[in-house]
Formats: C-alpha cells, sequence, structure tokens
C-alpha cells in the first residue's frame, strides 16, 4: 500500500513494514508527517509522536521479529509496555495485570 492512501491503521503499519532499510523508512515517515499536517492539522513533531505511538502499539499485535523491525526503522516501541523486547520480557499474566492498572487510572 502507498502511504499516500489511507485506511486503517491496520493498512498504514503495513505500509511501514514494508520498508526495509533506515532510508526507505525515513522516506515513508515524511510523506505520513506531511499527510497529517495536511489532513489533519498537526505540526511535525506532534505528527511523528502521533505516528510512532500508532506504529508501536500496532506492533504489540505482531511478533517480536516484527517489534524489533518497527523499533529498528521508526524508532517506535509499545506505548504502555516501552522497549521491542516486550515480547519477550512480559508475560501475557503481567501485560494483562498491567492493562487493567492503566484502565482503573484512566476510568478514576
Amino acid at each position: 500500500m502507498d502511504n499516500q492512501k489511507r485506511g486503517t491503521y491496520r493498512e498504514q503499519f503495513e505500509s511501514a513494514l514494508k520498508c526495509e532499510s533506515l532510508e526507505e523508512a525515513e522516506l515513508w515517515m515524511e510523506k505520513e508527517v506531511q499527510y497529517y499536517v495536511e489532513h489533519y492539522e498537526k505540526q511535525p513533531i506532534e505528527a511523528i509522536n502521533i505516528i510512532k505511538v500508532n506504529l508501536g502499539y500496532m506492533a504489540g499485535y505482531y511478533d517480536d521479529a516484527t517489534a524489533k523491525k518497527i523499533h529498528r526503522l521508526f524508532n517506535a516501541v509499545h506505548p504502555i509496555f516501552g522497549t521491542s523486547t516486550y515480547h519477550r520480557d512480559t508475560s501475557a499474566e503481567e501485560a494483562f495485570k498491567i492493562g487493567k492498572e492503566l484502565g482503573t487510572r484512566i476510568k478514576g
């Protein structure tokens, strides 16, 4: 998918995954940021932060190798679990507990 076309976060993520080098990732990010600036009226730094959070979050649905690739190419990590190694370092039980605690704090 060309990142000039817009669809779901999954489609955005899959287009990012097509990048194989830092140069490709940088070009992809530049185009994505420009879209956010033009269509969502975001400042470039805000657009970069949003995109990185989205990529890091989506990587949580994929395997360890994919999370590491997203971290390496885009310096993006999961917004809750952090590092690109959380697949290996966080058990399902720990992830559930963290999610439950976060949900409780947000709910108030």
